[in-house]
């Protein structure tokens, strides 16, 4: 799954709270 993928290149929650819905959407359609 895509969130796996950003948490596995060393991405935190911290970090992950700096998606917007649009950026995370275009993160799924790539």
């Amino acid at each position: 799954g895509i969130p796996v993928k950003l948490l596995g290149q060393g991405e935190g929650i911290g970090d992950l709270t700096g998606f917007t819905p649009h950026v995370f959407a275009a993160a799924l359609v790539d």
